[in-house]
C-alpha cells in the first residue's frame, strides 16, 4: 500500500472513530478507483469496530436507479441473445449463479437465447440442472446483445473467454469481490454478500425461482460459506438459504456433495486418525 492510500485509510479509520457511533456505514462509490477506495472504507471501518456495507455501480447507471437497473439487465430486458460468464478454474459459486441465472433465464423468459461458457467445471456439480448444457469450447464468431459475468472480479479472470464479453453489445458484471474493478458498462457489486449466488439471488423475482434455479443458487451459498461456518455468513445469507430450501431444495444432498465430509465433521479425522493408529498398535 503505497504512503497516500495509507493517509486515506487512516483518515477513514479516524473519520468513523469520531462520527458513526452506532450502527453502520454504508459507502457507495463510483469509477474507475471504486473496488480501491470501497476496500480503503471497509478496511478501516473493521479497524474502527464499524461495520461498513459497500457497493460500487458504474456511472453509467443512473444514480438512483441502480438496483432496478441491474435486476432488467440481469433478466435480459431488451436482449435477445445473453451469454453468461465466470471465472476461470470455477468453484461452486461460480458455476451455481451461472447455473442459476441460466435456468431462470430460460424458464421464464423463452423468447431469449442465453448460453453459458465456463472453464471446464467440475463433474461433482453435475447434479445441477442444465449443466450438460455448459459450453466450454470459444466459438470466436459468436456475437451476442448482453454480456453477463458473474462472480469475477475482472476481465482477466474471464480467461479466454472475455472475447465475448469484448464482442457483446452490453455488459453486466455481477459480484461479491471487494477488489472487483467495476469492468463492466453496468455493474451491481455488493463485497458484503457472502458470495456471488446471495448477490444474484437479490436481483430475481422470488416468485419466479424454481427448485431447478434455487439448488444452483444454494450450492454456490454452500461452497462459499463453507457450509454457513465463514464470517461472510449474516442473517441475511440465513434468511435466503432458508428461502431457497423452500422451494424444495435438498440441502443435505448438496451439502455432501459440495463439501469434502472432514470439512462438514472435522472431529471425524482426529477418530480416524486414532483409529487408524489403534489399529496399527493390534496388528
Amino acid at each position: 500500500m503505497t504512503e497516500a492510500l495509507k493517509q486515506k485509510k487512516k483518515a477513514l479509520e479516524q473519520w468513523m472513530a469520531d462520527h458513526v457511533k452506532e450502527g453502520i456505514c454504508i459507502a457507495f462509490s463510483a469509477g474507475v478507483d471504486s473496488s480501491l477506495l470501497l476496500k480503503l472504507a471497509c478496511d478501516a471501518g473493521k479497524a474502527a469496530g464499524v461495520p461498513v456495507w459497500a457497493v460500487t455501480f458504474s456511472t453509467k447507471l443512473h444514480p438512483h436507479g441502480e438496483l432496478e437497473d441491474a435486476r432488467q439487465a440481469a433478466a435480459g430486458m431488451g436482449a435477445e441473445h445473453i451469454v453468461l460468464l465466470g471465472h476461470i478454474h470455477p468453484d461452486g459459486d461460480c458455476i451455481g449463479t451461472t447455473l442459476g441465472l441460466l435456468n431462470y433465464l430460460r424458464e421464464n423468459y423463452p423468447q431469449i437465447e442465453a448460453e453459458l461458457f465456463l472453464d471446464h467445471p467440475a463433474a461433482k456439480f453435475s447434479y445441477m440442472n442444465d449443466f450438460e448444457k455448459i459450453h466450454t469450447e470459444i466459438v470466436p464468431e459468436k456475437q451476442f446483445d448482453l454480456c453477463i459475468t458473474l462472480d469475477a472480479s475482472d476481465k482477466e479472470r474471464l480467461g479466454a473467454y472475455a472475447v465475448y464479453f469484448d464482442s457483446a453489445a452490453k455488459t453486466l458484471c455481477i459480484d461479491h469481490h471487494r477488489t472487483n474493478t467495476g469492468f463492466a458498462e453496468q455493474n451491481y457489486i455488493i463485497p458484503d454478500a457472502s458470495s456471488c449466488s446471495e448477490v444474484l439471488y437479490t436481483l430475481l423475482d422470488e416468485a419466479k425461482i424454481s427448485r431447478e434455479a434455487a439448488e444452483c443458487l444454494y450450492t454456490g451459498i454452500v461452497h462459499d460459506t463453507g457450509v454457513f461456518k465463514y464470517n461472510s455468513t449474516t442473517r441475511k445469507t440465513m434468511e435466503i438459504a432458508g428461502a431457497l430450501m423452500e422451494k424444495g431444495v435438498n440441502a443435505a444432498k448438496i451439502i455432501v456433495a459440495v463439501i469434502p465430509l472432514l470439512m462438514i465433521y472435522p472431529f471425524l479425522q482426529r477418530y480416524l486418525i486414532s483409529g487408524i493408529v489403534m489399529g496399527s498398535v493390534k496388528e
